[in-house]
């Protein structure tokens, strides 16, 4: 990733690949690096959390597997991972349901740190905008 994304791309990104991606490299700080598909000079960029996949050895389609982050935005498991991060960090994660909202709300609290909050229909969606705005 060149430039993190601003205020408004991240409320105006919907759940997939991309604000999973957001995630994966700006709250959990992963970088990709090229590894070299097997028999050939072919490279796929491959998430730095996969250290066993090296040059020459795996196939296109396992680098392209290794190269895609977990479905933050529409896992709600893989959600739940980024709220237990946050909180590891030291942020206080407040969460509205939609009982209380119309939306799922999230606001997260950090001493020294602006306030940082997001809103979506899904809950997964508004954890992975909120962390990414964090």
């Amino acid at each position: 990733m060149t430039d993190r994304p601003t205020r408004e791309q991240v409320a105006a990104e919907p759940a997939g690949r991309r604000l999973d991606a957001w995630v994966h490299e700006i709250v959990f700080g992963r970088v990709t690096r090229p590894v070299r598909v097997c028999g050939s000079t072919e490279t796929v960029e491959v998430y730095d959390d996969k250290p066993h996949y090296t040059d020459g050895w795996y196939d296109r389609g396992d680098l392209a597997r290794a190269g895609t982050p977990p479905a933050y935005s529409t896992d709600p498991g893989a959600a739940w991972a980024v709220v237990e991060h946050l909180r590891a960090a030291g942020w206080f994660v407040k969460i509205y349901d939609p009982m209380e909202l119309d939306e799922w709300g999230i606001c997260l609290l950090c001493p020294g740190r602006p306030e940082v909050s997001a809103m979506d229909a899904k809950m997964p969606v508004a954890v992975c905008r909120a962390a990414v705005l964090a």
